[in-house]
């Protein structure tokens, strides 16, 4: 018997969406990482597993700054063999010849930047690939060596015609063609994790990332892939207690403020608020120890104007172009320096 943990698309950087605050050491984002990572190599200890496969995406850019070099210097790895898939954030070019992936040789794991077959046994074999531009993807069928075995294909690439969250993909792997030629197709790149079919399984980011995630729906997870002497495959999902949630929220009337219950640990929040409700709002996210960061945006649409208790809230548009520009655009040094230019006017 063999027995692997599998997570992906873990994107170690220092900021994410909102997250941009810094914590005991590190930033936040960068301290979740390391207590989600850990807790998944751990899990690979106690549950005894020959090997790590990581399905791409490790990092979130070609290159890394100082302190996420430094954080990874806290992160627990288990001393099992490691298999990197190179994702499509870590390559600087198509061929995935260079990539911020690389550095993990220096840790004696391998990182996959061709298709690479494994023999489990007579029975079984897994095939690892990774991420490929749509000029540049096969079909599935031309990876498989031998089709009268179990075929397992670990991917970090697009599924053409899968609808994930609000997207629907044009390019990558055919789904007839996963579904014809592999017993179990585990894949990364796509981070709302899902079970399509008993064949396709997204395994989802470890940690959530931003808000194109949505937590009402979607865990974060690793996985145990157990392969038997006699050929039957066991894939078991392992929720991450450490991972960030994302949500979105809104709040019209009293009776929304019930959709700041029951939110997971770790939450991540961006609320849509009616402008005179922002107060109560407030007081209740302070009592919510499992909130790490929230953002709030005033409405005023229903408000008539004939209640002289209520108490306007300014918008802050400067603090709105910030957290807009944090979101989509990636950190550095010179955006830090300019948005604190920003805040001080």
């Amino acid at each position: 018997m063999k027995k692997y943990l599998i997570y992906t698309d873990v994107h170690f950087c220092q900021y994410s969406s909102i997250l941009r605050r810094h914590g005991p050491k590190y930033s936040v984002r960068l301290h979740n990482l390391i207590n989600s990572i850990s807790w998944a190599e751990h899990l690979a200890d106690e549950e005894n597993c020959d090997a790590v496969y990581t399905l791409g995406d490790f990092f979130d850019r070609t290159d890394l700054n100082s302190m996420e070099i430094t954080a990874l210097q806290d992160v627990y790895f288990s001393n099992k063999p490691h298999v990197f898939i190179t994702g499509n954030h870590e390559a600087s070019i198509a061929t995935l010849e260079f990539s911020s992936a690389q550095m993990f040789k220096g840790l004696d794991a391998e990182v996959i930047s061709q298709v690479k077959r494994v023999e489990v046994n007579d029975k079984v074999d897994i095939y690892f690939i990774p991420y490929f531009t749509n000029d540049i993807i096969k079909p599935l069928s031309s990876y498989i060596v031998d089709k009268n075995k179990k075929n397992i294909i670990l991917s970090h690439n697009d599924i053409a015609g899968i609808q994930y969250g609000k997207f629907k993909s044009s390019s990558g792997f055919e789904l007839g063609d996963i579904l014809n030629n592999c017993t179990l197709f585990i894949n990364g790149h796509l981070h709302n994790g899902y079970v399509i079919n008993d064949k396709i399984i997204l395994v989802g980011n470890l940690t959530g990332l931003n808000f194109n995630e949505d937590a009402n729906k979607y865990e974060h997870y690793a996985y145990l892939l157990t392969i038997e002497d006699d050929g039957k495959i066991i894939l078991e999902p392992r929720v991450n207690p450490e991972a960030f949630n994302f949500y979105k929220i809104k709040i019209e009337n009293e009776h929304d403020l019930s959709n700041l219950n029951n939110l997971k640990n770790n939450s991540v929040l961006s609320i849509s608020c009616a402008g005179n409700l922002i107060h109560k709002v407030e007081q209740r996210l302070k009592g919510l120890n499992n909130v790490v960061e929230y953002k709030i945006f005033a409405t005023y649409n229903n408000y008539s104007g004939t209640d002289d208790s209520v108490d306007f809230i300014v918008e802050d548009h400067v603090q709105q172009f910030i957290n807009y520009i944090q979101t989509k655009i990636e950190p550095s040094q010179v955006l830090d320096e300019e948005i604190s230019i920003l805040g001080n006017n």
